[in-house]
């Protein structure tokens, strides 16, 4: 039974080992870690308006201007609301 579970695969997913995420979207965190890293996880506090900035440069839905520290982990900031 436990090897059946092991070997269970998404139906979405053609192998156990295929990623669930297209190219693209590799590609699209692998920046947003990049852009974060440089443009963003040094800043001081009253920068948020930068890390807000570059947020929504990736689609964040952000209303009003929270406060995001620059040590935030965002993996897929597309996916806040």
């Amino acid at each position: 039974m436990a090897a059946e579970s092991l070997n269970a695969v998404n139906d979405a997913q053609s192998s156990a080992q295929a990623s669930p995420w297209s190219a693209g979207d590799r590609m699209r965190r692998i920046l947003w870690e990049f852009c974060w890293a440089v443009f963003c996880s040094w800043t001081p506090k009253p920068a948020n308006p930068w890390r807000l900035f570059w947020l929504r440069v990736f689609d964040a839905k952000i209303h009003g201007t929270p406060f995001v520290h620059q040590r935030a982990r965002i993996a897929i900031p597309w996916h806040l609301t």
